[in-house]
């Protein structure tokens, strides 16, 4: 049927009309319509869950590993106050948990709960770390049981693990574990950034397990800045000694004076050198095949290249030492700061182990009476000064500092204040007294106790974040 104009022209008319409500329905479709997000509650995009896995930052929990607890134990601080600790890692090398929920629980002999306390920490990816709650107060009642529980339901992100350590543990020393145990151990920021309230945990263990828990807190370390931290415990660890030897392989620098002055008892042979280094060598002897020694004599100036640098071979070290001789040339002094500088230098080779202890033992008979202070040669004060700064330099290094003080002309409490402790300094009022000085120190050394240290400064880093 032909249509005449007017009919084609109101077909045409609305056609246009709903063309247009078409085009605008649709652009308002797509005005209105929520672009997909991870956060709109529908499983959209390439996720792999609701809002989760594929170009989502948070990852879905039954992608992943949970937490997996490696041991938990409670430790008695003193009657009705407790520790309770749980090492812990999150085994997921591509997700980090930005807030991880823990309880802590204590109960009495009936099964009553006396404490519930609640903490937040966090995990990166791949992290091994101390879930951790200390000082525990029961107000006098003894708890039997403690229950550690992890909140379920935390939230995974996408991370890396980091590439390199923010912290870096350079030492530690454990010291009295027998009466009031402390460890003190020497960290540095190895980062251009200042850290702020940085955690910091301990454990000290023997063969059977932990023995020992505390925790700390850094509350600035500024840019590459090296810093000692303290743990203490109020009393003493109890632990298995049975069957052990050294708590760990020595890295140990002798230090001996051979100043004029050791030849003051005698010159035929000079004594009381020879004594001092016959001790020396009984002491080389004391040593295992896992212990590295090295030599440093001293006088005006130390021997240069130093007498023997560190070395498994302990027949070098005592050959060095068997070496050693008074020199004639010129009056020789006492010159304990290049000692102790040149011992410094040694443990910073590669000679020096990273799984060794680093210690040095200084003998000298005599106080610092060189080098001179240039504005003014008169000042006794410098030499002491210049070698107190060297050997705080050492111990910044994490290397134990035992001092031996020969004859009654020693300056003791400059020994006593250079040593790592107080103790660590032995008087030996002669020659003879030597080889007993240098058992004890052995002993010392070599003191069979808790033999694992483990310390973990924790920096909240999600590695490399994607967030979306």
């Amino acid at each position: 049927m032909k249509l005449d104009w007017a009919k084609r022209r109101q077909l045409i008319t609305l056609a246009i009309f709903f063309g247009s409500l078409l085009l605008i329905g649709t652009a308002v479709f797509f005005m209105v319509r929520a672009r997909p997000t991870c956060f709109d509650k529908i499983q959209n995009q390439n996720e792999t869950g609701v809002d989760c896995g594929g170009v989502c930052a948070l990852q879905c929990v039954d992608t992943h590993q949970g937490i997996k607890t490696i041991w938990t134990k409670t430790f008695v601080v003193r009657k009705g106050m407790y520790d309770v600790a749980s090492l812990v890692e999150n085994p997921n090398l591509d997700a980090s948990i930005p807030q991880l929920n823990y309880t802590i629980e204590l109960f009495d002999a009936s099964g009553r709960t006396i404490l519930s306390r609640s903490y937040s920490t966090f995990a990166n990816a791949g992290d091994h770390f101390m879930l951790y709650g200390g000082g525990l107060d029961t107000q006098g009642i003894e708890a039997t049981k403690a229950r550690l529980t992890i909140a379920p339901g935390y939230k995974y992100v996408k991370a890396s693990p980091p590439q390199q350590r923010k912290i870096s543990v350079l030492g530690y020393e454990l010291q009295t574990p027998d009466t009031t145990p402390q460890l003190v151990a020497t960290v540095q920021n190895q980062t251009t950034d200042t850290l702020n309230n940085v955690p910091v945990t301990a454990t000290v263990s023997d063969k059977n397990g932990p023995v020992g828990v505390s925790e700390t807190y850094i509350d600035e370390l500024q840019p590459r800045e090296t810093k000692k931290i303290t743990f203490t415990w109020p009393q003493k660890f109890i632990y298995d000694a049975a069957g052990q030897t050294c708590a760990a392989p020595v890295d140990i620098m002798l230090v001996l004076d051979r100043s004029g002055s050791m030849a003051s008892d005698g010159s035929n042979p000079p004594q009381p050198l020879s004594m001092a280094k016959s001790a020396a060598e009984d002491f080389v002897s004391q040593l295992t095949k896992d212990d590295q020694a090295g030599y440093v004599s001293f006088a005006t100036d130390v021997t240069s290249p130093i007498d023997q640098p560190l070395t498994q071979d302990l027949t070098r070290v005592n050959a060095a030492i068997a070496g050693t001789q008074i020199l004639t040339s010129g009056l020789q002094l006492t010159n304990i700061a290049a000692a102790l500088t040149a011992a410094s230098d040694e443990f910073s080779t590669q000679r020096k182990r990273s799984d060794a202890r680093q210690a040095v033992v200084l003998l000298t008979d005599g106080a610092p009476t060189d080098p001179k202070d240039p504005a003014d040669p008169k000042n006794t004060k410098y030499p002491i000064t210049i070698a107190e700064n060297a050997a705080k330099d050492l111990k910044s290094k994490g290397v134990t500092l035992y001092t031996i003080g020969l004859g009654g002309d020693v300056n003791v409490d400059f020994l006593k204040g250079i040593a790592t402790l107080p103790e660590y300094y032995y008087a030996a009022p002669s020659g003879s007294e030597l080889g007993r000085v240098y058992k004890q120190i052995a002993t010392t050394i070599c003191k069979k106790g808790p033999s694992v240290v483990e310390i973990i400064p924790r920096i909240y880093e999600l590695g490399e974040t994607t967030t979306h």
